[in-house]
């Protein structure tokens, strides 16, 4: 057991082995065009608010994040189907995106990111007189 660390998740005691298997996945997404920007929800299951990375380099976004498996310290294992997961997916962005508006939210294992169009590519009313 000195090999493995503490981490306190929701209340609970739980031990993360650092010798143990990591599944790297695609985050499975939905992509949504709207007036102003689009919408991205990515799944990320599992996953701690705090290891989600979000970061937009030379007009490609990238989301990554980090899922431990947990082990009970204060119960025997009899079946373990748990593993940690690395997801990591990027996005060439659309030459009509205000990189430097985007928006986070992290809730219920579901990543939303709002990412808004330029001023220029939003569609203009006109009034008719």
């Amino acid at each position: 057991m000195n090999t493995m660390d503490l981490q306190k998740t929701n209340g609970n005691e739980m031990i993360t082995n650092p010798t143990e298997t990591v599944r790297s996945v695609i985050p499975l997404v939905d992509i949504y065009e709207i007036k102003d920007g689009y919408i991205i929800h990515a799944d990320l299951p599992g996953v701690d608010r705090d290891s989600i990375k979000a970061q937009i380099n030379n007009n490609t976004l990238v989301v990554s994040a980090k899922s431990p498996a947990y082990f009970r310290k204060d119960a025997s294992l009899m079946f373990d189907d748990s593993v940690a997961t690395e997801y990591h997916r990027e996005f060439a962005l659309a030459e009509d995106v205000d990189t430097g508006s985007v928006n986070a939210v992290y809730q219920n294992g579901v990543l939303t990111l709002t990412l808004k169009k330029k001023p220029q590519f939003t569609p203009k009313e006109i009034v008719i007189r």
